[in-house]
């Protein structure tokens, strides 16, 4: 329980009628900021992103008309105010008379999440994979229940399908797609039993997504390209940093208004879903050949007794290399043997890094920050090149 001089604040028409209602004060216009949130800043100089109320109004009620919230629903805020999942958590439920459950600690202390979601009878929760992954294993445990649970949204990450196989089959399962600079959410996609998790469905009420090439021509159904969000939610650009605004907010050359270039990577299916692949920041050059991060993390995920996995590029030597960092309780040997089998030579991390568990930021991500330095698989003591041969055998190797 939070201590606070008021509990629970109950507002009515009949109570409202007692206030003088003379005031006659300009609200805000449609294109005025409602909020500026800021990016992670992860791979640089974090990033206000300007959210207009226009944009705020419309997804609030996307929401709502999507999920069919009512007066009777429950929703429990454990996303920290900096991250746009609160945005989701607050607004739509306030704004159709139901009750809000605050959370003293988020989603950092998993275990009292799920008591006061139990505790309080929730009936929707969104929140990110790895906080979903670990309610998923309290679960299991059998000690805790959620019956009242009818929506479970994952966003934020990539999801897999291991981490909602402990929920009831009554709730209903939503990956969802959106950087900050859409507003929250641009798509989503419910997951039934046969789906695939990387699947993030078709765009919402009044938004657009285009999947295009190099060249902002748009891909065929099947053809990798870059993610380009338009229509509503799009944010208002960057406070105050005008040239980062110019290069990821462009005009639209399909239609009205700005696109969004996100940098993500997918495809369309023959359903008119798209598929998460990747980031394009997550491309990397390794002996020459260009290798997508996430497709390793897959592999590894796929080896029986790994948990989870991150893949990232790691120089040692001017030499780049791939680090693995996974959990479970998988032997590097064991787990090395297997990736040698399953990938390309240049695939398979040089380093993998064990972990009991992934530190996580206030947003419930992977703390990429505080993962520990790669560690040579070899005890050897690296030499440098003596002589031409040998760094011809380093280009080689």
């Amino acid at each position: 329980e939070i201590e606070a001089s008021v509990s629970k604040l109950e507002l009515t028409i009949s109570e409202l009628s007692k206030y003088d209602s003379s005031y006659k004060g300009t609200g805000p216009s449609h294109n005025d900021l409602a909020y500026i949130m800021y990016t992670s800043g992860t791979t640089g100089k974090p990033k206000g992103v300007m959210i207009s109320h226009d944009s705020l109004l419309d997804y609030t009620q996307t929401f709502i008309r999507y999920f069919e919230l009512t007066a009777n629903d429950v929703v429990i805020q454990q996303s920290s105010f900096s991250f746009d999942t609160s945005v989701e958590e607050i607004y739509p439920i306030l704004s159709v008379g139901g009750e809000l459950i605050l959370t003293p600690s988020g989603g950092k202390d998993v275990e009292a999440l799920l008591n006061l979601t139990a505790k309080h009878n929730v009936t929707l929760l969104s929140s990110t994979p790895l906080v979903i992954q670990s309610i998923n294993e309290l679960l299991a445990q059998g000690n805790n229940n959620i019956p009242s649970l009818r929506i479970l949204i994952s966003g934020g990450d990539a999801l897999r399908l291991e981490y909602i196989s402990n929920f009831s089959e009554k709730v209903k399962l939503y990956n969802t797609y959106g950087p900050t600079e859409a507003t929250v959410c641009t798509s989503y996609y419910e997951i039934e039993n046969s789906s695939v998790s990387n699947c993030i469905g078709a765009p919402i009420f009044n938004r657009e997504i285009y999947i295009c090439n190099d060249h902002l021509q748009i891909q065929p159904h099947f053809v990798i390209g870059e993610l380009y969000l338009g229509g509503s939610g799009i944010a208002l650009g960057y406070h105050n940093q005008p040239t980062q605004t110019a290069e990821r907010f462009i005009e639209n050359p399909f239609g009205n208004g700005k696109l969004y270039k996100t940098g993500d990577l997918g495809y369309w299916d023959a359903s008119g879903n798209i598929h998460f692949v990747g980031r394009k920041d997550h491309q990397l050059k390794v002996r020459g050949y260009r290798v997508e991060t996430m497709e390793v993390a897959r592999a590894i995920m796929a080896f029986e007794g790994v948990t989870d996995s991150y893949v990232t590029g790691f120089n040692a030597h001017g030499i780049q290399h791939l680090a693995g960092y996974y959990t479970g309780k998988s032997t590097e040997t064991d787990l090395r043997e297997y990736l040698r089998n399953e990938l390309p030579d240049y695939m398979v991390p040089t380093y993998l890094i064990a972990m009991e568990s992934f530190p996580m930021t206030a947003n419930g991500k992977i703390a990429i920050d505080k993962l520990p330095d790669p560690i040579m698989v070899s005890a050897k003591e690296y030499q440098s090149a003596r002589n031409e041969r040998d760094e011809q055998l380093i280009a080689i190797w």
